[in-house]
């Protein structure tokens, strides 16, 4: 009987392990204290950050996936778009800026861009924002959880929690919900009653850490903002082309007072936390 020889250990062969190539994120800024700030914050969330002063800086190839993150600085964003393009390389511009401005935003969308932040204001958001630019992630636009201990607010409590979670004075909010001063304060107690919270602040961190659902809301799992009515339409068409609310008012012929009160409830039914920011939700939802 023939004697089987064993196996030697060590000698068998294994596949060679293969490793995707990870996201490498370059940072194009002209301002070298900007630019550092940034890829210092990838770099402490565990990504893969270059900094470069100029497209020349770029690499001729990328290996692997790669998004681009460009200051909004003169053309350099549209100069972006256009290098990428140029070289066949299908990787998403991302737009920022110390302070937005809505025509910018506009500009920059249009030029191509995927998404459009402030920093360092939007720098919790910065790594979703890259996720959604790479089709990984959920959308910029999020529906946190539900917490039903608002289930017992009316309609007008909600609006005024709302209002003021969107950074409204209580003067403001009464503006925009047509209300008088006396009545906003009445639903600002009653709130802070229902929520079993100490000052309207406390409520409003629990607004934006919990999606607070409002009476008789289903919460849904889509991310489409509410429908804006045609006036508001008009002024946020304006606002994107860059007037002020007093040009607006002047435009519509309407009071500049009632302006302020169609911005506070576009930037509500867009979830934007101002004015660019909703003009960036909108041009993504096609709504101008």
């Amino acid at each position: 009987m023939a004697s089987v020889k064993p196996v030697e250990r060590g000698l068998i062969a294994r596949p060679p392990v293969i490793r995707a190539p990870s996201l490498r994120i370059y940072v194009l800024d002209p301002s070298w204290r900007l630019r550092a700030a940034i890829v210092r914050h990838l770099l402490k969330a565990g990504l893969k950050a270059q900094p470069c002063e100029t497209l020349d800086e770029l690499p001729r190839t990328f290996p692997g996936p790669v998004v681009l993150l460009v200051a909004d600085e003169a053309e350099l964003v549209r100069s972006a778009v256009g290098f990428l393009a140029s070289k066949g390389i299908d990787a998403p511009v991302i737009a920022y800026a110390q302070r937005a401005a809505a025509h910018r935003v506009v500009a920059a969308v249009q030029a191509g861009a995927a998404n459009f932040l402030e920093w360092p204001d939007d720098q919790d958001i910065l790594k979703p924002a890259i996720d959604q630019a790479l089709g990984s992630g959920e959308p910029y636009v999020t529906e946190p959880a539900t917490d039903q201990r608002s289930a017992n607010l009316s309609k007008r409590e909600f609006e005024v929690l709302q209002h003021a979670a969107h950074g409204l004075t209580l003067a403001e909010l009464a503006v925009a919900l047509g209300i008088n001063l006396r009545t906003a304060r009445v639903h600002r107690t009653r709130v802070l009653q229902k929520l079993s919270v100490h000052s309207l602040d406390e409520a409003v961190l629990r607004f934006r850490e919990n999606r607070l659902a409002g009476p008789g809301e289903v919460p849904s799992t889509s991310k489409a903002p509410a429908a804006l009515s045609d006036r508001e339409l008009q002024v946020l068409r304006l606002i994107s082309e860059g007037h002020s609310s007093l040009r607006i008012s002047e435009r519509l012929g309407i009071a500049r007072k009632t302006v302020e009160a169609h911005r506070a409830n576009i930037s509500v039914k867009l979830n934007a936390r101002n004015s660019s920011d909703a003009v960036r939700i909108a041009l993504k939802h096609d709504y101008i």
